[in-house]
C-alpha cells in the first residue's frame, strides 16, 4: 500500500495512509502527556492509534511492553507498516475500544472521536463521534479501570463541545481519580487530556 501522506516527527517519517488518522494537534498533546507520566520500563496500551506514531515514540522512549489497537483495519496495517520500520516490539491488535483487550497496564491512552457529528461514512470515523461526541468517551471511561494496573493512569483526550464534566462524573462513579493535565485553545474549541488514575 502506497502512504497517502507522510509526516515526520522527532526525525522519524511515518507514513499515514487512507483510513488512518493523520497525527494532529491532539495526537502531540497526546503524546507529550504520555511521555512525561509513561513509566520506565512499563506497559502501556493505545487505543485508536491510527498510524501508530504515539505508540511507535513510546516504545522507542523505553517503555517495555507496547500495544496498540485500532479498530480500522486499515490504520492497523499502517501502524504495523511504521512500526516494522521504527519499534518492531510494538503489538498490533484490532479492537473495538476494549473488546479484545486481556489484562492490565500501567498507562493506557486514548485520543477518541470526539466531534459531536454522526459517523456517516468510513472517512468520518476517525473523528465523529456520535451525536454528543461522547460515544467512545463514555465506554473508555467506563471499561478502563479493570485494564489499569494498580498506581496506573489512563490519559484521554477531550473536546470542550462534548461535556468535561459529565467524564469527571463518570470517572468518579467508576472509582477514578479525575485531572486535567494539559488545555489548548483553538478556534472553536479547547482541547484537554485528561489523567484518570487507579
Amino acid at each position: 500500500m502506497t502512504p497517502t501522506t507522510a509526516i515526520c516527527h522527532d526525525g522519524l517519517s511515518f507514513e499515514v495512509w487512507d483510513g488512518a488518522y493523520e497525527p494532529a494537534e491532539d495526537s502531540f498533546m497526546l503524546l507529550g502527556a504520555a511521555l512525561a507520566v509513561a513509566p520506565r520500563p512499563g506497559a502501556a496500551l493505545e487505543i485508536g492509534t491510527g498510524c501508530g506514531l504515539v505508540a511507535i515514540m513510546l516504545a522507542r522512549a523505553g517503555c517495555h511492553f507496547v500495544v496498540a489497537t485500532d479498530v480500522s483495519a486499515q490504520a492497523i496495517r499502517c501502524a504495523r507498516a511504521n512500526a516494522s520500520r521504527l519499534a518492531p516490539d510494538v503489538h498490533l491488535v484490532a479492537s473495538d475500544v476494549f473488546s479484545a483487550i486481556k489484562g492490565s497496564f500501567d498507562l493506557v491512552l486514548f485520543n477518541p472521536p470526539y466531534l459531536p457529528v454522526e459517523t456517516g461514512g468510513s472517512e468520518e470515523v476517525a473523528w465523529a463521534g456520535g451525536g454528543t461526541g461522547r460515544d467512545l468517551i463514555d465506554r473508555f471511561i467506563a471499561g478502563v479501570a479493570p485494564h489499569l494496573r494498580k498506581g496506573g493512569c489512563a490519559l484521554l483526550v477531550q473536546s470542550s463541545l462534548d461535556g468535561l464534566g459529565r467524564s469527571r462524573t463518570m470517572a468518579t462513579q467508576a472509582g477514578l481519580g479525575f485531572h486535567v493535565l494539559e488545555r489548548e485553545s483553538f478556534f472553536f474549541e479547547s482541547l484537554y487530556v485528561v489523567r484518570l488514575s487507579r
